[in-house]
């Protein structure tokens, strides 16, 4: 009984889809420019300040391309909580400022912490 009220069903569906066919469409989110008119030529240098290579990328315009896609931040947020989630604290180094640091890594693909020293020469923590 359940089979031929199943099969009714599905001629039904595709007479009524080939008798009126129509585009369907829809997005998650609305249009963003993936950059400014003059981001490539502002990439076309290599600069040199005499004591290291300084990367020809705009970093604040990658973090405001962090906020720009959402499907790419979530992911992004994801990888991090995963992360934070399997950090075993320490003295030098608390769960919150992995958790920044692993979110400037996945964002900008780098990141470094500080050692921050008392005025005797002992360790503070990593910030």
């Amino acid at each position: 009984m359940r089979g031929r009220q199943y099969a009714r069903e599905q001629a039904d569906l595709a007479v009524s889809l080939k008798a009126a066919p129509e585009l369907n469409s829809f997005t998650f989110d609305g249009p963003w420019p993936v950059s400014g008119a003059y981001d490539l030529l502002d990439n076309m240098y290599c600069a040199d300040n005499g004591r290291y290579y300084e990367t020809p990328v705009d970093w604040y315009g990658l973090a405001r391309q962090f906020g720009y896609a959402s499907w790419h931040q979530s992911a992004l947020y994801f990888k991090r909580n995963v992360l934070a989630g399997c950090f075993i604290p320490h003295k030098l180094l608390s769960r919150q400022v992995f958790s920044s640091f692993a979110l400037d890594w996945f964002v900008f693909g780098n990141g470094y912490l500080e050692m921050r020293k008392n005025r005797l020469g002992g360790s503070l923590g990593l910030s």
